[in-house]
């Protein structure tokens, strides 16, 4: 999120292997573009999960549990770590 926010200034004064790790870590996000740009976290088999901010997961939650009729828990968490981050 740093490097989103301040651009390259976020990685003055770190170290080599700071930005390296940096580096490959962030090769698992993607930026979807819309109406409304989206952050997508790549899972390792390819599929694309929404990137949550704090203000996003009690909705999140709700609709999930709601979808389901309030019934089935592993359904419910199953359908939030496959499609959120």
């Amino acid at each position: 999120m740093l490097l989103l926010q301040d651009g390259m200034e976020a990685l003055k004064g770190k170290t080599q292997v700071e930005i390296r790790h940096f580096r490959r870590k962030s090769k698992r996000f993607r930026l979807a573009e819309g109406k409304v740009p989206t952050l997508l976290y790549v899972e390792r088999d390819g599929s694309m999960a929404i990137c949550l901010v704090n203000e996003e997961i009690g909705p999140a939650l709700q609709a999930a549990h709601d979808m389901h009729r309030h019934f089935a828990h592993a359904i419910t968490l199953d359908q939030l770590v496959s499609n959120s981050y």
